[in-house]
């Protein structure tokens, strides 16, 4: 139930514009669509962004969650902002195998 839950928000999130202007520094929300497609198990947690590498052609952002874990996606995110981040596992308990499929930014205030 929560991962069809999980499922169904991230594909809202994929194909919903919204009316109003985007502020101009607001951190927005990253969904990888491809592996939203195929991705079956999903488990959530927070993240802070630590860093951010620019190059000519992509930028690599990194960010560690709680259980002192360190990612990587090739993406522009926010440094300093906190985010959602919703893992496929690839139906396994192993964390090192796990795609990052979204990271929705929020304040926790």
């Amino acid at each position: 139930m929560i991962k069809s839950t999980i499922a169904m928000i991230l594909a809202a999130l994929a194909t919903t514009s919204t009316a109003a202007a985007p502020v101009s520094n607001a951190p927005e929300t990253k969904i990888n669509p491809v592996a939203l497609s195929y991705a079956t198990e999903f488990r959530a947690t927070t993240a802070e962004v630590t860093g951010i590498e620019q190059n000519p052609d992509f930028a690599t952002s990194t960010f560690v969650t709680p259980d002192g874990h360190e990612w990587a996606i090739c993406d522009e995110l926010t440094v300093g902002v906190e985010y959602l981040v919703v893992f496929d596992t690839m139906g396994t308990d192993n964390l090192t195998d796990d795609e990052v499929v979204a990271m929705i930014p929020f304040s926790a205030e």
